[in-house]
């Protein structure tokens, strides 16, 4: 003898089957693909993948906690290109920035060696804009992670500057075509 399920019964187990499939498709597609957009954490695995050893990591003009955690050390505050420059005379050093601070750094006297653009979107704050594949590209802004040692002079040949690695467009960015985002995925 089988009792017939009851009203609440007939109602809660739909709706929580349908809550469950959602979530396990937003976990499996949806969010993974949102993490890229999350610049900290894809130059966090670029420093630890490349980063020889002593190499310190900090942050000029931009902040960003889940660097800190993925990196698996503190990183600094650099306030000033001039704490930078200091920090650099020291030892190599990994910057993580955006795009002005990019351009501030560039003007340094110094060699930039390694140069990773990445897209970045607050993923907490998603919008219409960023959801729309056809309008993402005016919803990110580009992050960098810079490599930066004291330039070596020498008298008879003059400064020795490294060339920086030519910056992938933003559609390279967006599409996944870039390489140095996609190794670091």
């Amino acid at each position: 003898y089988v009792r017939a399920p009851s009203e609440l019964f007939r109602l809660l187990v739909p709706s929580a089957a349908v809550m469950l499939a959602v979530n396990l498709m937003l976990s499996a597609h949806f969010y993974p693909a949102l993490l890229r957009y999350q610049s900290p954490t894809v130059a966090a695995r670029i420093f630890t993948a490349h980063a020889r050893p002593g190499e310190r990591a900090f942050f000029y003009r931009v902040l960003a906690y889940s660097f800190d955690f993925y990196a698996r050390r503190p990183v600094r505050d650099l306030k000033t290109p001039d704490e930078i420059l200091e920090e650099a005379r020291r030892g190599p050093v990994w910057i993580y920035t955006d795009a002005q601070g990019a351009g501030e750094l560039r003007r340094l006297p110094v060699v930039i060696d390694h140069e990773s653009a990445l897209p970045h979107f607050h993923v907490s704050r998603l919008t219409f804009r960023f959801l729309n594949p056809a309008t993402r590209s005016s919803a990110v802004e580009p992050r960098y992670l810079l490599r930066l040692r004291k330039r070596e002079d020498s008298s008879a040949l003059g400064p020795i500057r490294a060339v920086p690695p030519a910056r992938p467009s933003q559609r390279e960015l967006l599409d996944g075509r870039c390489p140095i985002a996609r190794a670091a995925c």
